[in-house]
């Protein structure tokens, strides 16, 4: 099986560098997107919202300080753009494999992939 999967990566934060490093060990070819540099378009995170299981609202970090109140529902397409406008709201990490995609909190899930 030839997968490739993309982790919507913060250095910053140690679960994200976690779920990074498991990859890596894996072997499994795999791109990072470090999502914090504003280079991901509204499109891609649109189609990446879509692939994630549950609501759009849970890829949000609500607990940020830059955060909006959370709104009872939110589309997808505000959910895109919240993220565009701050990208620091974005949950982290999210692991993609095209198909399905997942917050990887805790960095377990991440196995999932492998």
């Amino acid at each position: 099986m030839n997968l490739l999967l993309r982790i919507y990566h913060n250095p910053r934060c140690s679960k994200s560098r976690q779920v990074l490093r498991t990859i890596v060990d894996s072997g499994l070819s795999h791109t990072v997107v470090k999502y914090l540099d504003g280079k991901v378009t509204k499109e891609e995170l649109t189609a990446l919202l879509s692939r994630l299981k549950g609501e759009p609202a849970d890829a949000i970090r609500w607990n940020e300080e830059a955060a909006p109140e959370r709104p009872p529902e939110l589309k997808m397409e505000d959910a895109a753009v919240m993220v565009l406008d701050v990208p620091k709201l974005l949950q982290r990490p999210i692991v993609d494999d095209g198909t399905i995609a997942k917050v990887c909190r805790p960095p377990e899930i991440a196995e999932e992939f492998l």
